[in-house]
């Protein structure tokens, strides 16, 4: 039996299709940059066209794989919408299934299950870190297991709201964006990320998983390849070094970019490194498992 798994970000929509009567056989896997967050204004969400173009393409792959069971979630974008009713009511109408509003916590804790899921061969304490379009997931591992999180209102998509600059940035832009992220991380992370000695830092969704194709300069996305990979500082600072002096366009030449990223990666890339910074810490491990495959891990593998 076919189930799939979607998850709609502040950012990135996204699509996983697995056979669960198979030995759980990944079937499909789709992704598209939707940009969702910058259609929040007073925190009314408005949906534009963009927003059912995509749902229309993951449905009609839901149809074409013959999918019997879907679970679909919502996350920071849908949270902080006080129209969340009728977008909810509006999704049924025209999908003719739910779209589950998830809290911070839950998406701390299906982060965790999709990343365990994934890179499991790290034994070490870890802090998981989600840089999303509108929030921020910390959470700290013992285990493989979720223990505490802290979610921020920090991300990709309020950055790009906040700062309105999609194109090449100045010196003086990137040092007021970094001193802003330093000064909101110090401020709002809990004591008890900053009391953790001797563990592994692991950065999962889009913004380490971009910094990884360049790295490898892939011109197709390769998730074995991006899963387990091992970066640091230097590389992703000689990365954010290179983008932000060019303009959008000029980003999507460069093997490893997909359409859609081009615009907020450099702002991905600041928040990344100023967690390394916080944390001290010079090297991280990338995940591109996350939410979707957690989705299967809590609500489908059952």
């Amino acid at each position: 039996m076919k189930a799939a798994a979607i998850d709609l970000g502040t950012n990135a929509f996204r699509l996983l299709i697995k056979d669960i009567k198979n030995s759980n056989t990944e079937t499909f896997r789709y992704r598209e940059i939707v940009g969702l967050g910058k259609y929040l204004s007073n925190n009314n969400l408005e949906l534009p066209k963009i927003y059912y173009s995509s749902l229309e393409r993951i449905f009609e792959y839901i149809k074409k794989y013959n999918v019997k069971k879907v679970y679909t979630v919502g996350t920071s974008v849908f949270r902080e919408s006080d129209n969340k009713s009728f977008v909810i009511n509006d999704f049924k109408i025209k999908f003719n299934h739910d779209l589950n509003i998830i809290d911070s916590e839950t998406e701390a804790e299906l982060t965790t299950l999709g990343v365990m899921s994934s890179i499991d061969n790290i034994k070490d304490n870890k802090i998981l870190i989600d840089i999303g379009g509108g929030s921020t997931e910390i959470i700290f591992v013992n285990k493989n297991k979720f223990i505490f999180y802290d979610s921020l209102n920090i991300g990709v998509i309020k950055l790009l709201n906040l700062y309105n600059t999609t194109e090449i940035f100045s010196d003086n832009l990137i040092s007021e964006i970094k001193i802003n992220i330093r000064n909101f991380l110090n401020k709002n992370i809990n004591h008890r990320f900053r009391e953790l000695k001797n563990f592994k830092l692991i950065f999962n969704a889009g913004t380490p998983a971009t910094i990884a194709s360049i790295f490898y300069k892939l011109n197709k996305f390769d998730r074995d390849k991006i899963n387990g990979c091992n970066l640091g500082y230097d590389f992703s600072k000689k990365t954010l070094n290179k983008l932000y002096k060019l303009s959008s366009k000029e980003r999507l030449k460069i093997p490893g970019i997909e359409v859609g990223r081009e615009q907020v990666i450099v702002y991905g890339i600041l928040i990344l490194l100023e967690f390394l910074d916080f944390f001290k810490i010079d090297k991280y491990s990338v995940s591109n498992s996350g939410v979707l495959e957690g989705i299967f891990k809590k609500y489908i593998e059952i």
